[in-house]
């Protein structure tokens, strides 16, 4: 970058995993103290609320690709790269994590 005299800056997609859709049937199970933080921010699922040896368990279908889950960073990789592309931007064929387009006569690189 410095050699082709090339400006340089960072970024971050805040939640970026949560822009992604799950594209398969996942389930969350809930117990303990995150059982009562998510009813606490949504009381209605407290009717969803099952027993399960005793303690109590809610199991919610999991919307939105989540940290953690083994699909989430192939989702996001699918969304950011379509965007990038509907933007105009080309992908490297040698290294698909890194993309390029000519805006105004110089060469953009993500």
């Amino acid at each position: 970058a410095a050699k082709e005299k090339r400006d340089v800056a960072t970024a971050d997609v805040a939640g970026a995993y949560l822009n992604a859709e799950m594209d398969k049937f996942v389930l969350v199970k809930f117990t303990g103290r995150a059982l009562e933080i998510i009813c606490e921010v949504n009381p209605s699922f407290k009717a969803g609320i099952r027993k399960e040896k005793g303690r109590d368990v809610l199991y919610l279908k999991l919307a939105k690709a989540l940290y953690g889950c083994l699909k989430s960073a192939l989702l996001w990789y699918r969304l950011f790269k379509g965007t990038l592309e509907k933007m105009g931007f080309k992908l490297n064929i040698y290294d698909p994590c890194v993309a390029n387009k000519d805006i105004k006569g110089k060469q953009c690189t993500i």
